[in-house]
């Protein structure tokens, strides 16, 4: 009798055993537990993890921000800049050297797989910080826009050979279309496209003089969020977002040459005011959801780099990801449905 009651316990146990959900593919040291989750936070945050020991040290990652469940969507030996995905997570698409050398190219690639990317942009230079709105299906096909930081060519007359610009891709059941956003004066950098591909925040340099911009697509019409002035120590800016409605723009700051990585800070332009929404620790990144009540960014703690969520309606915090050096998570990119 005991025989049978010993064989039935451990027939219970591996029924129980096999009845469990299989948990998301997690990596490995850089994905510790999460500290909570903000209420009404809902959306898929796409970053970055690197882990310098590993074999496959760049690595791209989707986080459900409704259920903390996150999996990995991508991992290599390639240096990644930046990473961006629609909301169904159907099109992932990064910034990603050619080679594992640190002297080639940074081009625009596809991700097909968790060890395969496609190349979609081939040139000699580097195409970096992408960007792609929600996406929708049209006749079983994918729409949705993509933009990315590029070089296009200018005339003698405009006083360059050469100047940065934001490449715009729209893909949809047709195929594919490009289109340049570039202006006579400055170099545009950083470009980040609004969920609903109405907008893209983006950085205007014209020699130290630098310039947070917003560009309307309908209207082809740009709008200045912030200056740096005239002053004899201008802060930079980096990594500007827009929401949906346009009326949002978060970017950073960095406002004195001394101890850069200290004196980084988020602004929020809102409706034509700008707030100071996080300072005094190294950050970087920051991205406003479709809907505006919500950022993300990468903020160093213990000397990690981790992806935390800030409600800008409360000002509660929490941490997304929790790494441990030597590995650190970067260059969070949040898909939110329609506000």
């Amino acid at each position: 009798m005991k025989i049978y009651r010993f064989i039935l316990a451990a027939l219970l146990l591996v029924l129980a055993s096999c009845s469990q959900t299989p948990s998301p593919e997690l990596g490995t040291e850089e994905e510790l537990i999460s500290q909570g989750i903000l209420s009404g936070a809902s959306g898929f945050v796409y970053y970055l993890a690197h882990n310098p020991t590993a074999t496959d040290p760049y690595r791209v990652f989707r986080h459900d921000q409704a259920t903390d469940a996150r999996i990995k969507v991508y991992s290599g030996t390639k240096e990644i800049q930046s990473v961006a995905g629609t909301l169904s997570g159907g099109t992932v698409i990064v910034s990603m050297r050619e080679t594992s050398s640190s002297s080639s190219d940074f081009e625009i690639f596809r991700i097909t797989s968790t060890t395969a990317a496609t190349q979609l942009t081939t040139n000699s230079i580097d195409d970096t910080h992408v960007s792609i709105t929600r996406g929708t299906t049209v006749q079983g096909f994918p729409s949705y826009k993509m933009a990315w930081e590029t070089q296009v060519f200018c005339s003698l007359s405009q006083g360059c050979n050469t100047k940065r610009a934001i490449q715009v891709r729209s893909v949809n059941l047709f195929g594919s279309s490009d289109t340049f956003v570039s202006f006579s004066n400055g170099d545009l950098t950083q470009p980040t496209l609004s969920g609903n591909g109405q907008y893209v925040a983006y950085v205007r340099k014209i020699s130290s003089s630098q310039k947070v911009e917003r560009y309307r697509f309908s209207t082809a019409t740009n709008t200045t969020i912030a200056t740096n002035g005239s002053g004899l120590i201008k802060p930079s800016f980096f990594d500007p977002s827009v929401s949906d409605d346009g009326t949002k723009v978060a970017y950073r700051s960095r406002g004195q040459i001394v101890f850069p990585d200290v004196n980084y800070s988020i602004k929020l332009y809102n409706n034509g005011v700008i707030s100071n929404i996080v300072s005094g620790v190294p950050i970087s990144h920051p991205h406003l959801t479709a809907d505006g009540k919500y950022i993300t960014y990468a903020k160093q703690v213990n000397g990690a780099y981790r992806i935390v969520t800030r409600s800008l309606v409360t000002n509660l915090e929490t941490d997304s990801t929790a790494p441990a050096s030597p590995v650190n998570h970067y260059a969070p990119f949040w898909q939110k449905a329609n506000p």
